[in-house]
Parts: structure tokens; C-alpha cells; sequence
């Protein structure tokens, strides 16, 4: 699948489970994500998560309400005694450390199973607690440009890299992959 640049009205953390991905959206242009990455993406922020190649990639999204989370956090900064919410979820994180990842793997199991729906509500607010608290591990350096691949790899990155510009299948992109429109 290939998503074009969206955004949701909803807080977004998602985890690649399997193989790698370019995520656009984040500061410093694209980067490049792999197994056990976590994103966390904010409310209305325009990114997209497409694979880094022809390879299969596999993720899992979770996606949480905008204000359940700031009710959240300023009652977590009032139980603290903290003078205000901690912030650091107000940006895109890139997230690498194993712990954390394996954190989101436990919640996921959770809210997939039949459990009492307090157990559930626990565990979401235990993990986005602890996300929220402490920051993210270093996001992951930009991606290197590589040498020119495959035709098709072309026109994909083309394509990523200016959405709007809407290029007809008639013109560009089959001469970049050297087909016929018809």
C-alpha cells in the first residue's frame, strides 16, 4: 500500500512490526523506519508511512482521541503536582529503544483480547503515560539518498517526494517506468 501525505483528528502511534518504511512528516525530511520503530504522530500533522522498497512491510496503528489525551495529561500533571503537562507527545517522535516497542506489543495484546474493559484502560493509560513522560529515544538519522534503483523505485520516490503535483499515467510516470498508457 502507499499512502499520499493525510493527517488525522485523532493521536496516532504506530509500530513497524516487520520489514522497513520511509516516513515523511518527520523534522529533517523523510527517515527511515524498520522493525520495532515506533511513530507517534499528532493530531492533524500531515505525514505518510509507505514501504522503504518492494519489500512487504507490516505495521499495527492505534489511533487515540485528541481530547481524551490532553484530559489525560492535565490530570496526570495535577495527580504529579507537575505546574503543567508534560509535552513531549506534541511532536513527531521517532521511538527505536526495544523496551518501549515491546510495551506497545504487550498493550496491543491486551486490548485484543477479552478482557474487562478497566484491565484495558489501564494498560492505554499506563503506555501513553510513560511515552508521554519521557522522551523518545533519538529519532533516526535522515534517509541517504542511494543510487538510482529500479525504474519503478524512481517513479515511487518522485512521486513521494512532490504529492501535488498530480502527474498524468499517460505522461511521466509510464515513460519513468517505460510503459504503455494504453
Amino acid at each position: 500500500a502507499c499512502y499520499v501525505p493525510h493527517s488525522h483528528p485523532s493521536y496516532s502511534i504506530g509500530a513497524i512490526d516487520s520489514g522497513h518504511s520511509l516516513f515523511t512528516g518527520a523534522q529533517g525530511g523523510r527517515r527511515r523506519t524498520g522493525p520495532g520503530t515506533l511513530v507517534y504522530v499528532p493530531p492533524a500533522h500531515v505525514h505518510a508511512c509507505n514501504p522503504a522498497s518492494l519489500e512487504s512491510w507490516s505495521y499495527h496503528m492505534l489511533h487515540l482521541d485528541a481530547a481524551w489525551m490532553e484530559d489525560l495529561r492535565i490530570e496526570h500533571a495535577a495527580l504529579s503536582g507537575a505546574s503543567h503537562a508534560p509535552r513531549y507527545m506534541d511532536q513527531v517522535m521517532l521511538a527505536t529503544a526495544p523496551p518501549r516497542y515491546a510495551a506497545y506489543r504487550q498493550l496491543a495484546q491486551i486490548l485484543g483480547t477479552g478482557q474487562p474493559a478497566c484491565a484495558k484502560d489501564a494498560a492505554l493509560i499506563e503506555f501513553v503515560m510513560d511515552s508521554d513522560t519521557r522522551p523518545a529515544a533519538a529519532p533516526l538519522p535522515p534517509l541517504a539518498r542511494c543510487a538510482p534503483g529500479p525504474a519503478l523505485l524512481r517513479v515511487m520516490d518522485a512521486l513521494r517526494d512532490d504529492p501535488a503535483a498530480n502527474p498524468s499515467l499517460a505522461g511521466p510516470v509510464a515513460r519513468g517506468v517505460s510503459l504503455s498508457p494504453d
